[in-house]
Parts: structure tokens; C-alpha cells; sequence
């Protein structure tokens, strides 16, 4: 059964969010832009969470919160995403999928049974990514650069 009150609130989330990010990013768009076509490593730092419950309830907090990495490094020539979370527990995760469509590069990936999805604004650098596991899901936004 779908419940409306959740999406809902995920994409006001999306919304609120994003434009947060954006205006976080500030003078450093360009910046962030550069190399964000999939052929070079990539850092994102994230730096809003919602923590979703199926009831239709998200808690707004930072990554450090909920056990959430604040930085993600991207090696995309070697399809891997390597984090160290805020528990100090470094993890890594294979890009099952990596595209570059509409002006965003899009990875997907599965990690311990959880799915997780990031985009990222070639022209802004702004990124959103999302996992959803066993009756929770985690939106997470921030900005990533080449390097």
C-alpha cells in the first residue's frame, strides 16, 4: 500500500533541500562542476540527512547523527564508492550502475541488502543520494568536486 504522506514528505525534503545545497554551495558551484562526467575520482560531502520511518516521519539531521559519512569518495574509473562514517567503520561499495544522463551522473549500488542511489549536477556539483532498507530510507544532500 503506498503511503502518500511519506512521499510526500520526501520530496518537500528534495525540495527544501536542495535549494539548501545550493545555496550551502555558493560561490564554489563552478568549482564543483569540473570533471563530473565519470571519468575521474570525485569527493561529495554531505551535508543534510533525513531519516524516513514508513510511518510518514523524517527527522531532519546532520550525517553524524544517524551514522552517515559526511565524506563519500568516488572512484569511478574503478566503480567504487569508499566512506568512512562517523563511527570511525570504513566501508566499501561496489557502482553496480554509473550513467551520465540529462546533465547528471547517476550511480547505483547495493550494500548489505540496502539499495542507494546518488546523483550529482554535472553543472552545479550538487548531490542527492538516497537508501532504502528493511522499513527505512535515508536522503542525504551535498555537494561533490573532482580531483
Amino acid at each position: 500500500m503506498r503511503r502518500p504522506g511519506l512521499a510526500s514528505m520526501i520530496m518537500a525534503a528534495l525540495a527544501g533541500a536542495g535549494l539548501a545545497g545550493l545555496a550551502l554551495a555558493g560561490s564554489a558551484l563552478p568549482a564543483a562542476a569540473a570533471g563530473l562526467d565519470g571519468t575521474e575520482p570525485v569527493t561529495c560531502a554531505t551535508s543534510v540527512t533525513f531519516d524516513c520511518a514508513p510511518n510518514g516521519d523524517c527527522i531532519k539531521d546532520s550525517p553524524e547523527a544517524i551514522n552517515l559519512p559526511r565524506l563519500i569518495r568516488l572512484d569511478l574509473p574503478a566503480k567504487k564508492a569508499f566512506t568512512k562514517w562517523a563511527s570511525g567503520e570504513e566501508r566499501t561499495a561496489e557502482i553496480a550502475s554509473q550513467k551520465v544522463e540529462q546533465g547528471r551522473l547517476i550511480l547505483q549500488g547495493i550494500q548489505n541488502g540496502n539499495a542507494w542511489s546518488l546523483t550529482v549536477s554535472q553543472e552545479t556539483g550538487v548531490m542527492s543520494l538516497s537508501m532504502a532498507g528493511d522499513g527505512a530510507a535515508i536522503v542525504a544532500f551535498g555537494v561533490c568536486e573532482a580531483f
